[in-house]
Formats: C-alpha cells, structure tokens, sequence
C-alpha cells in the first residue's frame, strides 16, 4: 500500500511532475498523420514515473527503466502514480461499464496530477459514458445519431474521442469510424486531427483521426449524392447526410479512416501500464498544444453537444454549415 502524505509535509509533487515533463517537445509540434502521432505519444526517452520505493524496487527491470523513485515518495503525485501502476483491473468484466470505469479512473487520475501539479495548464472537461441515442434531431451530421463514450473538450472544442466496449476491440474502433466528423476550419484553424483511443474488456489503443476540412469538396459531394438519388448503387457515406454517394467520376469520399497508433496495451499487465500512464502523459502534452492553436471564437460550440432548438433537439456536428442550414430549413450555426 501506498503512504499518504503527512499533514503539513511539503508536497515535492511540482517538482516531480515538472521532471516527468523534461522530454522536448516532438518537431513539428501539431501531427497531421499517425506517425507524428505515434512519435509524440510513444516518442518518450527520458520520461520517468516518480513512484514510492517500495513499489519501485519490486517492479521488473523493464518498467523500472521508467520508474524513478524519489527521496519524498509520500508526495501526492506519487501516491496516486503509484495506485494506477500496482492496480491490476478485477475480472471478469460482466459489461462494457467495468471498461469505461477504470478508463476514467486511470485517465482522470494521471490528468488531474498534471492538471493540478503541472507547468502546463490545461483546462478542459473529460466527459465519459456519454452514448447518447438521439431519435428527434433536426441534423444527420452525426450518424446514427450518437455520440461517442468519452470526449475531451477544451476551448470549446472536441480534441478527443473514445468508444468502450464490453469485449469486442474492433467492434469499438468501428464506432469510432463511424461517429466522427470533419473538423471545421474555421472553429479548428490548423487542426488538421483529433486523438482517439478504442478499449475492449482490459486492451486500449490510441486512434489518430484525421481531418481534411475542406468544404468545398464537401459541398460538391452532397450535391452529387443529390444528384445520384437513391438510384446510385455506391457505399453510404454519412458526412452527406446517409444519402449514397456515386464513386464513378463524380466524387468519392473525402473522409480518410481512423488510424490506430501504437500497440495495444492490456491493463493486466504492469509493463503495459506504465506504457499507458507515459502516454497519457504525452497526450495531456499534445492536448495543450492542440487547444492553444484553435483560433478564438465567441460562442464555440463543441461537437456532440445536444442544442435545444425551436422543433427539436440537435447534435452538434461539423459539415458545411450553409448547406446543412439549407437543407433542414433553419437558420442556426452550429460548430
């Protein structure tokens, strides 16, 4: 068991954190693929773990190369590192809450620390098991009218997504695909992806997913689908509204798929933990970057969040705002 901090000790975890945080930033500082992703979220050499002593010492030889053990290993930051790494997941897991528990746990928990202990500041809202199954909204932009487990917002905009599921991987990477959007340039600015992760029973992985925001493109695909009726015999594709589009010389669909990045990490394993809690780290890092580049813009609205309006509940989304306006008749700009 963890030692609790003393009452009235002085509390080292700034320092500590401040040094979990040495590695430099990855070049360039804003990914626009998996890779760049891959290297800001595993890119870490220098990174370690400040852990009690005890814990330090009966850990393998290969998570202490990313373990430190500090003289104060009664400060706050250490105490919590430490109950995530040495907390293995109870089994079996009966349903997809138990997933989605201990990812908010885990992820809340490494996030506050920094939140609290960290140079770097980042203020945001982490929203989990937000499923939400909408049956009278006034906009299809988000298909099928859902939103995905987890959220991260942050200057009023969704820089993260996740999906949970009970025990099927591919089945939540697949949700994933399916309920994410097109960033707007104008509420994104050089944004050009969002970070994602997928977890089934005890794996997660992180998701990069990638954006191309160009509405003119988008403009001219739902026009063709318009066009194409339902007499087109092509793949549906949601970013047009569920309308099919023709993919013989007319258009085809400007959304890339969402990319895994990295490997799986299974919570039973305590290699695989600190590899979680590094990239977590990582990924609170990018974050920052990420919300400090969004151009300023009074009344944002984030994606996936429900708006009342005159006839019905809508689900924020992301297509050409003109054109979806057009087309359901209404007057309001959502981002």
């Amino acid at each position: 068991m963890c030692r609790s901090l003393q009452p009235n000790a002085l509390d080292q975890s700034r320092v500590l954190i401040k040094q979990l945080l040495f590695d430099p930033l990855p070049d360039p500082a804003l990914p626009t693929n998996d890779s760049q992703v891959f290297d800001w979220l595993f890119g870490f050499t220098k990174l370690k773990i400040p852990v009690t002593v005890l814990f330090h010492q009966h850990a393998s030889t290969i998570a202490q190369q990313q373990l430190l053990a500090p003289q104060d290993d009664a400060a706050s930051a250490v105490v919590s590192f430490t109950e995530l790494l040495q907390t293995a997941p109870c089994m079996p897991y009966s349903t997809e809450m138990h997933t989605s528990v201990y990812i908010c746990n885990f992820v809340g928990s490494v996030w506050e620390s920094l939140t609290t202990h960290s140079p770097i500041k980042l203020k945001h809202s982490l929203l989990f098991n937000k499923t939400l199954q909408l049956h009278n909204v006034s906009s299809h932009a988000i298909a099928p009218k859902s939103r995905p487990d987890t959220m991260l917002v942050a200057e009023n905009c969704t820089l993260l997504l996740g999906e949970d599921k009970h025990s099927d991987l591919a089945a939540a990477y697949q949700d994933l695909n399916r309920k994410r959007v097109d960033l707007s340039g104008l509420h994104y600015g050089p944004l050009k992806c969002m970070l994602g992760y997928v977890a089934a029973e005890t794996t997660v992985q992180w998701c990069f997913i990638p954006s191309h925001a160009d509405q003119v493109k988008h403009l001219y695909v739902a026009i063709c689908c318009l066009l194409c009726g339902s007499a087109c015999s092509c793949s549906p594709c949601h970013l047009c509204f569920e309308w099919p589009i023709c993919s013989n010389d007319h258009a085809t669909c400007m959304l890339q798929p969402v990319q895994v990045v990295g490997p799986r990490l299974d919570f039973f394993s305590i290699q695989d933990r600190v590899s979680l809690l590094l990239s977590l780290v990582q990924a609170y890092r990018l974050l920052a970057v990420m919300s400090k580049s969004v151009p300023p813009l009074p009344g944002r609205i984030p994606l996936y969040q429900e708006i009342a309006t005159e006839n019905s509940m809508c689900v924020s989304g992301q297509l050409p705002q003109l054109l979806t306006n057009r087309l359901h008749g209404t007057s309001e700009t959502y981002s």
